[in-house]
């Protein structure tokens, strides 16, 4: 009776071990996906932007945001937020 009582509790710890384990591992899975599902959605925001920026590359859309994130800390630096008028910054020919 005693040597079952230990193999049930041998078993029963075997199980919570394997357990945990599958656990572990459908949240490592469940985070990649989350992560893939969020690079996907930033590419196609991308794209959008892309298409709508009249832009032929993923640089030169790199360039735009580079230039507009310089433009919108200047704003906040004088005292400005939330709208930023982009015609009176004086963009390069074909980022505005």
């Amino acid at each position: 009776m005693q040597r079952l009582k230990q193999r049930e509790r041998e078993e029963e710890d075997r199980l919570e071990e394997l357990l945990t384990e599958m656990q572990t591992k459908v949240t490592e899975s469940q985070n990649r996906l989350k992560r893939l599902r969020s690079q996907k959605r930033v590419l196609h925001d991308k794209g959008i932007k892309i298409v709508n920026h009249g832009l032929k590359s993923l640089d030169e859309l790199e360039e735009v945001e580079r230039v507009e994130a310089e433009a919108v800390v200047a704003v906040q630096a004088n005292g400005g937020f939330g709208v930023v008028d982009w015609s009176a910054l004086e963009l390069p020919e074909g980022l505005d």
